[in-house]
């Protein structure tokens, strides 16, 4: 099994559908072989902007990520033609409502979430530490 990323920055948002099929093709010709889960390595949120708070590349929207022309219609060419096998996105950082939509797409195999049985709301830790962000992970599903 072998799992990559693709993560976009600011300067692809004028074609994002190219620009993931492309560095997939590149991660294929790379590896030498197909990939069985490509993750979007994005934070989605409610506006694109340039930089994600932390982590990798821009941030993306839920349409940059199920619209036409988007992340989707790349992954899902891709499949069609045995590039890839599975979805997964990552939701570390992302806003927790446009994460929600993704997950309620049912487009992805996999989504990477940040929650533990101590902490239901991924950021918020108790303790001495100071809260960081809350996903309004608890009771939301």
């Amino acid at each position: 099994m072998v799992a990559t990323k693709v993560a976009l920055v600011a300067g692809d948002m004028t074609d994002i559908a190219r620009t993931v099929t492309r560095s997939v093709e590149i991660s294929v010709q790379r590896l030498k072989v197909p990939v069985t889960l490509i993750q979007l390595h994005n934070r989605v949120g409610l506006a694109r902007a340039p930089k994600a708070e932390f982590g990798s590349g821009a941030v993306l929207t839920v349409d940059d990520v199920l619209g036409q022309g988007g992340v989707i219609e790349a992954f899902e060419s891709l499949r069609e033609r045995g590039l890839v096998e599975f979805f997964g996105c990552s939701s570390y950082g992302g806003h927790m409502a446009s994460v929600h939509s993704l997950i309620d797409s049912d487009k992805f195999d996999a989504i990477v979430m940040s929650y533990s049985m101590l902490n239901q709301t991924a950021w918020i830790v108790p303790g001495p530490f100071p809260p960081v962000r809350d996903y309004g992970c608890a009771g939301a599903r």
